[in-house]
């Protein structure tokens, strides 16, 4: 399969004040040509699930993994996400990884954005 044709990227994070405490949000957006679908999670340095994403009137989420995925099966194109830091402290980094799939028969896997470390989300 060549590279893919689509950038997963992670924009300047958000900091909000919540019942005291400071939440931190961060946009995670898709671009490239039109895509039939998507799957997005956040994942640590283990590979293991980490924060959560805010669902939106064209996803569905999956917390049990940190994930987040499409809702319709009609073309999409630059989609974004908000993806929520988890509220207690972590102290490694922060991967978004992706399949993207732009026809039934062609889909790329493996899609990472850029690295969040500590203390920047």
């Amino acid at each position: 399969m060549p590279p893919s044709m689509f950038v997963l990227a992670v924009l300047r994070r958000r900091e909000i004040l919540q019942h005291l405490n400071v939440i931190f949000l961060v946009p995670v957006h898709v671009s490239g040509p039109k895509i039939k679908g998507f799957f997005i999670q956040a994942i640590d340095d283990d590979y293991k699930p980490i924060g959560s994403f805010i669902k939106n009137d064209y996803s569905k989420l999956h917390d049990e993994c940190s994930a987040i995925t499409h809702s319709h099966p009609g073309p999409k194109k630059d989609v974004s996400f908000i993806w929520k830091a988890p509220q207690h402290g972590h102290g490694g980094n922060v991967y978004f990884r992706a399949t993207i799939l732009e026809e039934y028969d062609k889909y790329w896997s493996k899609v990472f954005a850029k690295v969040l470390r500590p203390p920047h989300f």
